[in-house]
């Protein structure tokens, strides 16, 4: 079994252990496994883990730097360098807007998209609500259904109701 299930698990430290397995094998194939599409693959997975998601995604981009997905993985990238700084976020993504935006995902959606979206974000994390309706209405003009859009509402939502909160309390 490759993946660690907590539901076959007996315990809760059974089911750590199993993780952590999972973990040191994908460490082990995209380190040492020749075949660089495994390897990818490996350090994609990774990426799913908090804790060295960033690592594994910088991995990606110089193994398999002509992969169509590198794009995405870079705004990926930029978005959570800078969670803590979105303006600097904000620049580097609308680099990569620039430079990739007319690009299409492998599951095609606009690449353009998927970059409002980071950037849409980035505003939320920088407290500005204007621009960030602005990015998710370009988001809504162009795919109501887009993946990142119901995060983006929330995130819109919850600045409303904080910007609400500090009126009332002044």
């Amino acid at each position: 079994m490759i993946m660690a299930s907590p539901w076959a698990a007996k315990s809760l430290l059974e089911n750590k252990v199993n993780y952590l397995t999972v973990i040191e094998v994908l460490k082990k194939i995209k380190d040492k496994c020749n075949n660089k599409s495994y390897s990818a693959l490996a350090a994609a997975l990774l990426s799913f883990d908090d804790k060295i998601c960033l690592e594994q995604k910088k991995f990606i981009v110089e193994i398999i730097p002509n992969s169509p997905i590198i794009p995405y993985i870079k705004g990926e990238i930029v978005y959570l360098e800078n969670e803590k700084n979105p303006e600097r976020g904000i620049a580097e993504l609308q680099h990569l807007l620039t430079s990739y935006g007319n690009l299409n995902t492998p599951n095609n959606c606009k690449m353009s998209l998927e970059y409002y979206a980071f950037i849409a974000n980035c505003y939320i994390n920088a407290n500005d609500y204007d621009n960030a309706k602005k990015y998710c209405d370009l988001i809504e003009k162009e795919d109501l259904n887009h993946w990142e859009l119901r995060n983006i509402k929330s995130g819109l939502k919850y600045l409303k109701l904080n910007s609400a909160k500090r009126l009332i309390s002044h």
